[in-house]
């Protein structure tokens, strides 16, 4: 059955659907674990020759995080309609192509073939330099549009940004693929509520956001998208073995590097932080560390000046002071300012 959506059509599909589409959630389709499920490759079959691939996503039993499983079906209703009634015109914006709704077994179809998750494309020998920058704009341009977009109503937050939920296509176009979380814009009442026992992915939490405040803001997305930019230049992600393990997170490997000691031991020092305006900073006044992995600074299209700047730029995104985050317009500024983007403006799809 498919019924349509501002000219969209949306189609109710079988459990039965998504397991033939993914063949029975083979372990060769399979691509990663997400927060609250799973995400696979599908193949969708147009007509006797003619294939269409997907991408599927389930919901199920947690396996790292702690969450009633009730919610499944607010989370799976919350992103439907996110994804029908309020469309982000952006490439990163995935199109919903069906959802599954059959008692416990949920899931959605995206409409997009996927190459794979962030965390694990970072390893693969093609992503080079000029394809992670590719990746870190798109993915800016992204957030900044869910956090202008208002027509009278609250700017969105995502507040699950998570390099398992970021997965490429074959053009190296990342893709969003979990708004389960989403608040404000047509759910404008939830970036109020407090003390919600679920504040997002392990290792890409704003921790002063949700201990000392209790809420949600768009600088919980920064903080969220800094971890993300770390990984890509560093090659670090937190995984499950990192949080067995209690290893550190990604933002507090980067800051023992950056700053030489976590940032956030000044914290309750007597002595008050300076207030820095975020969106003017200088970054000529920041301490020149470059947290770009070895293998990336080899690369024909690195530059060193490239290197400190969105190391920089990572580590105030991802800052434990919310005051020094600047707001995704000014990261997209940023990225623009990189030599390798002014040098190959066209692979960027920046205008000179």
């Amino acid at each position: 059955m498919a019924v349509t959506y501002n000219g969209e059509i949306l189609r109710k599909l079988s459990y039965e659907d998504l397991k033939s589409y993914t063949n029975n959630f083979s372990k060769e389709n399979y691509i990663g674990e997400v927060m609250f499920g799973k995400l696979y490759r599908g193949e969708i079959s147009v007509d006797v020759v003619v294939k269409k691939p997907v991408a599927v996503k389930i919901w199920e039993e947690p396996t790292k995080y702690c969450f009633s499983t009730h919610d499944n079906h607010h989370r799976l209703m919350d992103e439907i309609h996110f994804l029908v009634h309020d469309p982000i015109e952006h490439e990163s914006f995935v199109k919903l192509y069906g959802y599954c709704w059959e008692g416990e077994n949920l899931g959605v179809v995206y409409d997009f073939k996927p190459l794979d998750m962030v965390s694990k494309v970072v390893f693969n020998d093609g992503f080079d330099w000029r394809c992670r920058i590719k990746v870190a704009i798109q993915l800016a341009q992204f957030l900044r549009l869910v956090h202008k977009r208002s027509w009278g109503m609250k700017p969105c937050i995502l507040r699950n940004i998570d390099a398992a939920h970021i997965v490429i296509d074959e053009d190296y176009i990342p893709k969003f693929c979990d708004f389960g979380m989403v608040s404000g814009g047509i759910f404008p009442n939830k970036a109020q509520q407090k003390g919600q026992f679920i504040n997002g992915s392990y290792g890409y939490t704003d921790t002063t956001a949700h201990i000392f405040h209790c809420s949600w803001s768009q600088g919980t997305d920064v903080f969220a998208f800094g971890v993300v930019l770390l990984g890509l230049i560093s090659n670090r992600f937190f995984t499950e073995e990192d949080r067995q393990a209690c290893n550190p997170h990604v933002c507090d490997w980067a800051d023992e590097q950056y700053y030489g000691k976590p940032e956030y031991t000044d914290y309750f020092c007597d002595e008050e932080v300076t207030d820095c305006k975020s969106d003017d900073y200088d970054e000529s006044g920041e301490t020149k560390r470059c947290l770009v992995h070895e293998s990336l600074q080899t690369d024909p299209f690195f530059y060193t000046t490239d290197g400190f700047g969105i190391t920089t730029l990572a580590v105030r995104c991802a800052s434990f002071y919310p005051s020094l985050r600047p707001t995704m317009k000014n990261v997209v500024k940023r990225l623009f300012k990189l030599k390798v983007v002014k040098d190959h403006p066209e692979y960027f799809g920046v205008r000179p």
